[in-house]
């Protein structure tokens, strides 16, 4: 959608001035995302909320292992 519109940045809900999300970024998130879904990638413990967390590709993602299936 980014490319088909030339979206340049997206800011997410949580943005704080830093962390625009670039079309790069986008497709990190999504390659990451589906190699923790597919088991490839595992998180390891976070510091924080019980959280999971898992980095690769110049991006992280947290996540609750408990809504993992």
């Amino acid at each position: 959608m980014m490319e088909k519109y030339g979206i340049q940045k997206l800011y997410p809900g949580h943005f704080f001035g830093k962390n625009l999300e670039t079309k790069q970024r986008v497709e990190a998130l999504i390659t990451l995302s589906k190699d923790v879904l597919s088991g490839k990638v595992k998180g390891e413990s976070g510091e924080s909320m019980g959280m999971t967390v898992v980095s690769a590709y110049g991006v992280r993602i947290n996540y609750n292992d408990k809504s993992m299936k």
